[in-house]
Order: structure tokens, then sequence, then C-alpha cells
């Protein structure tokens, strides 16, 4: 008799979402999904059979990523496709341990190797680094560690709650709830430290690695900031493809702020491994590793592609000059060698895709931050350009491009599907196909059709980095993959998403936060799922959040797509040649604080005009020609506005999933988002 097992890895948020790079978000969603693999593996060779996620066609396994975890890829994959949790048909002697040992080995492994290239334990034990404890605080069984080494072992060992429940399928399907179940047990409890400690700067629910407590001393405070000194200098910056190792400048993978545990460690620089080293481990080297020497997209260079494309890719040839003139300025700048091309190789198939760039010019590869005056700023005060270089270089960059600057902001996308677990429930093999369908489809939609960075792509969830211009595009390609990966197995599925537009000097592990709520809180639970949501974070704070349904029609137009046309037609009022369309920032603006003070927030937060519709429309009509740039109003005009102030209206209001609002509940921060997509942020 075959049994059925549940199996699952966690914590997925804590080690996800508390990252402070980009890099940090693809390495944590790429070991997460690379440790389910390595389970799944265990079942595989014991000839059992993985149920979901659908990575079998037969009995040929079709998952890029397992198949390399079993030695059979033809493909070096790169982005974790594996869920944290699997289903599985085994035998009824299988040992489901089998599969919680291999994750700890292989993690430990890693870990391992980590510590060996990275942590230089003598050298620190050498300069009286590294806190030993006294008599009385020895841990009998550390075997003589110092607590570095003992922080080290205890961090890696327990972070993992690998949970699994296994036995005869019920006939209801029953199974279902087994993991739910077991996790009300909740065995695995992270030790507290037996050491007190400062906070990891990455993951402050553990220590960081030094053991000294800066508030007890300033002894212990040098000492503290010596210890991770010492851990930088021996930090590479750069491996250069499968040459030898090449230490450099560690303070671009570990900066002067940071002081880490030994998961968020591992977390940071195993993607600076050898390549011999990854092979060990992994089996294989993952594309991106190799092609970009472990780097990913900053948040600034995400923000500043749209830019980098039009001064360069759509120049003319004088434009082009003065990119390759501010190269020669930052060179001349001492700008660091690893500063400079840290984007190198990252963005190689987009850039060999845009039309005008048929290679990899140095000027759109540099660090994002250099295409910023405030980045430029920075990168001398980290001591990257020569502090008298920064004016000149600010006005030689302002030369580039005299009609406009590059927008600050970038996109975080979060997509998830609605009532999967309830799917699966009745059609499991049919959703896993339609979810394996859809999931290898992702990385396409993203990197090559969008040009952003695909961080996870792992049944119906997806997480991706994309630029301003092109963050609501992908939602909607992704949005139409997922339902027609749904309508081929005569599904009825639908997906949420929630876009977090932010400024890129916002922290990392904030924007995730914000769109883990955004997606769970506003487009699933607030709106009724079936939904995208989407908020603007400027430095100051939340600008503004809007959520609306996918498939409410406005003049056969959703509202997303309404939100988008809008945009455009600000984008052409704004043109004083082209100024037919009275729309206007004030306007918006208005619509949001004159027209939310007549409708105050109720208990709910609602806003209710008690006005209808069509009066409503008619008003926002008569202010629109209100303009005095409009010039005489005649009956073309009035007409435009009526149409514009009932596209207006029909993102202004709710728009929800479930039970319809009534029509004149007012959702006021359409208007404000349709001004941000089209001036993309920038004060002109």
């Amino acid at each position: 008799m075959t049994h059925i097992l549940h199996f699952t890895i966690s914590p997925v948020q804590t080690f996800i979402g508390q990252s402070r790079r980009t890099r940090d978000l693809w390495s944590s969603s790429f070991l997460l999904s690379w440790l389910s693999g390595v389970a799944m593996a265990q079942v595989h060779k014991s000839g059992g059979r993985i149920l979901f996620p659908s990575v079998l066609d037969g009995d040929a396994i079709t998952d890029d990523l397992l198949r390399a975890i079993l030695g059979n890829a033809d493909k070096a994959p790169f982005i974790g496709t594996l869920p944290n949790r699997f289903k599985a048909e085994v035998a009824a002697d299988f040992d489901p341990s089998k599969c919680s040992d291999a994750v700890h080995t292989k993690w430990g492994e890693l870990a391992t190797l980590v510590r060996q290239r990275f942590l230089p334990l003598t050298a620190l034990k050498d300069k009286n680094l590294i806190f030993v404890p006294s008599k009385k605080q020895k841990n009998p069984n550390a075997q003589n560690k110092t607590l570095t080494e003992s922080l080290w072992d205890q961090q890696v060992a327990n972070f993992w709650d690998v949970q699994w429940v296994k036995g005869v399928a019920p006939a209801d399907g029953g199974d279902a709830r087994w993991l739910d179940r077991r996790k009300n047990w909740r065995q695995h409890i992270q030790p507290d430290q037996q050491e007190p400690g400062d906070a990891c700067s990455l993951m402050p629910g553990s220590v960081e690695l030094s053991g000294h407590i800066r508030s007890r001393s300033q002894e212990l405070r040098k000492k503290q900031d010596d210890f991770w000194a010492a851990v930088r200098d021996h930090v590479p910056g750069v491996h250069h493809g499968q040459g030898p190792r090449n230490p450099g400048p560690g303070r671009l993978n570990l900066r002067d702020d940071e002081r880490l545990c030994a998961v968020a460690f591992v977390k940071r620089l195993w993607p600076k491994l050898h390549p011999d080293d990854i092979k060990e481990v992994l089996g294989w080297v993952p594309d991106r590793i190799t092609q970009s020497a472990g780097n990913w997209p900053s948040t600034a260079y995400m923000a500043a592609l749209p830019w980098i494309k039009k001064v360069y890719a759509e120049a003319d040839p004088a434009r082009r000059a003065r990119c390759d003139a501010y190269v020669d300025a930052l060179n001349a700048a001492r700008v660091h060698p690893s500063a400079a091309k840290t984007q190198e190789g990252l963005f190689s198939e987009t850039l060999n895709q845009i039309e005008g760039i048929e290679a990899r010019p140095y000027f759109c590869t540099l660090d994002g931050q250099l295409f910023y005056e405030d980045g430029l700023q920075a990168a001398a005060k980290e001591g990257l350009l020569a502090p008298n270089s920064v004016l000149p270089l600010q006005k030689q960059l302002a030369k580039i491009d005299p009609d406009g600057k590059p927008s600050p902001f970038y996109a975080v996308l979060r997509m998830d599907g609605d009532n999967v677990g309830k799917l699966i429930g009745r059609e499991a093999g049919a959703v896993s196909r339609a979810l394996s369908d859809f999931a290898g489809k992702v990385q396409r939609i993203v990197d090559t059709e969008h040009h952003g960075a695909a961080l996870y792509a792992g049944g119906d969830d997806v997480l991706a980095l994309l630029p301003l211009d092109d963050a609501i595009g992908c939602a909607q390609a992704l949005r139409h993959a997922y339902q027609e990966a749904m309508h081929r197995q005569q599904l009825d599925g639908t997906i949420s998403a929630g876009i977090v537009f932010a400024h890129y000097h916002l922290p990392l592990s904030f924007v995730m936060a914000e769109s883990s709520r955004l997606l769970d809180d506003i487009a699933k639970t607030e709106n009724g799922r079936n939904s995208v949501a989407v908020t603007v974070h400027k430095p100051g704070g939340q600008h503004l959040q809007w959520v609306a349904c996918w498939d409410a029609a406005v003049d056969q137009l959703a509202p997303l797509a309404t939100v988008l046309d809008l945009a455009g037609k600000f984008r052409t009022g704004q043109d004083a040649a082209k100024r037919d369309v009275p729309l206007s920032s004030g306007f918006l603006y208005r619509i949001r604080e004159r027209w939310g003070d007549l409708a105050p927030r109720d208990l709910q937060g609602q806003r209710e005009l008690g006005i209808p519709q069509q009066e409503v429309e008619q008003l926002w009509a008569a202010d629109l020609l209100s303009n005095r740039d409009l010039g005489e109003v005649n009956d073309d005009s009035r007409a435009t506005a009526l149409a514009l102030a009932s596209q207006l209206f029909a993102i202004s209001r709710d728009n929800r999933a479930t039970t319809p609002a009534p029509p004149t509940l007012l959702a006021e921060d359409g208007g404000l988002l349709v001004r941000f997509l089209a001036t993309k942020g920038v004060q002109r």
C-alpha cells in the first residue's frame, strides 16, 4: 500500500523578507527552493512520485531545478521554481526523515564552505578579536569552541523548521489539512542564544557573530568593529569566471555598518564562492552567477533602467557621446573598478534585445547610484569617488539629458493564486499542471519582455523586480498567462497582485514587507481576491494606495488599463503643443482633497459621497473645463471633459471583486496614481 507524504520547510518570510539587497532576495528565494528540491529528490530516488507541484511528465522530470539537483540537467537554473512544500506518493516503509536529513546536510555543507572561505577564524583568533567565554560561561558541550564558532554552529543547525506528515490518504481528501494540524504542535522552537549579543543587521532576530556587545565598553565596540573589518578584508569582491579567486574589496559585499549572523552571512556570500565550490555543493553553477559574478541589479539601477535605454539606446550620436564622456569622467574620478562594473553582464539578454545596443556598453552597466546626483554624493562618502569630483560629475550627468532625469522609483511585484489550496483539494493533477505551465513562462515575461528580474517563480507565486514603466504591463501579462494556463486545464482560477512603487533609498526589507501586506491584506482580504493593489512609497512615507478588481469593465477597459490610458493622456496634456486634454495635477489632487472632505471616512474607513454617479461626473467635467489654459469651451471640449470625468470616476470609486460597492463609494487615490505614472515621480 502506498502512503501520502506532505512536507514543508520554513521560515519563508523571515528568510526571504529580511533582505537589504536584491541579491539577498534572489539568494534566499533560490536557497529555499533548492532545499525543497533536495527533499523532493530523496522521494524520487526512493521510487516515490511527486504529486504537487507538477514536476513530472509521465516518469520524466520536467522542472529544470529538480533535474539539476538530480544531476540530469541540460541547463544551469538560477531561478527558484519549487515551492517550500510538496505532496508525494511514497511506499509505506519510506522514512521521511531521509528528506529532512538531506535538507540539513546540504545546508550544512554550503554553510561550512562559506565559513571556510570567508570567515578567517584563525586570523581573528590571532588578533584576539574573537570573544572567548570565561570558564563559568562556557558551554560544556561546546568542545572548546570560541563564541563565534558556537554561535555559527547553533544558528546554522537550528534555523530550518522541517515538518512532514505521512499516512494513508483519506477518501475525502482530508490529507490537505495534515500539515496545518501538524504545525499546531510547533515542536521546532529556535533556542534562545546562550550568550547575549548585538542583533544581526540583516536578520535582527539573531545575534551577530563577533560576540562582542558594543554598549558595554569602548574596548568591546572597537573589538567588534575590528572583527568585521578583518572579515571584510578577507571577503572577495568579485570572482572572475573560472579563474583563480581574486580577493577584492569586501566592503562591496559587507558594508561598514553590517554585522551579520551565520544565516545572513551564508545568504549574503554564498554567491561569491568560487564556481568550483558552488558546483561541489549544488552540483552545478547557476547561470547568473557565472554571467555576472553573482551580482543582481540594485534598486537604483532598476529605477534608472528606462532612462538608460532612453539616453543610450534611443539617443542620437551626440547624446551617446555625452554618455561616453560621463564614463571617462567617472574613470578620472577614480571610481573603484568593482563599483563601475557591478552591473556588467546582469542585463546581457535584456540589453541585447534593445534596439541600438548590440553589445554591453560600459555606460549601461554602471552601478545604479551613479545615474543620480545624490548617488554620486553617496559614492564619494563610500570612498568610491574623489570628494572634489562630485560637483563636476553632477554637472556632466545633467548634460546627458537636459529634458529629464531618471526616475528614482522602481517596482516590486508580488503575485499569488487565489484559493489554490481549495482547487488542489478538488483537482490536484489539473491544478499542478496549470501551475507548472504558468511558472515556466514567468521568467520570459518578466526578464525578456518587461526588462525586469524574476526573483522567484514557484507554482502560483511570483516575486519580481521591475522598472516603473514595465511593472503594470508585466502584472497584466502574468495574469493573462495564469488564466490561460488554468483554462487549458478547464479550471476557473484567479490570481491577485501587489505592486509597490518605491524610492530606491527606502530599505528593501520594508518594501518587501509592504508588498506582502498589499497582496495579502488589501488585494486578497479587503478587496475579495482577483484584484490588484498598488501603492507608492516616497522617502517621506506612503503617497497613495489604490486597489481594484482586474475585471471591472469601464468602456471596455478594466480599471488598471484605464489608469494607464489616463496616464498617457496626462502626459499629452503636459505638452503645451498638444494641450487639447484638460487634465492637470491640480484637478487630480482636488479629487483627493476637496472631494475627500465632502465624504469623510466612516468606521470602516470608506467614503460615500451620497451623490449620484452622473452628477459627480458632470461636476468633475465642469471642474476640468475651468482650466485657464483650455481656451474656448465648445461641444468637443465638453465631450472630452465628460469622457475624462467618467474614466476618472471609474478608477476613483470602489472596485471590489465580491459584493458590488455603492456607485459613489470613493477610492480617491486613483487620480494620484495616474499622475505618478505619468510623471514617474520626478518633479519638473
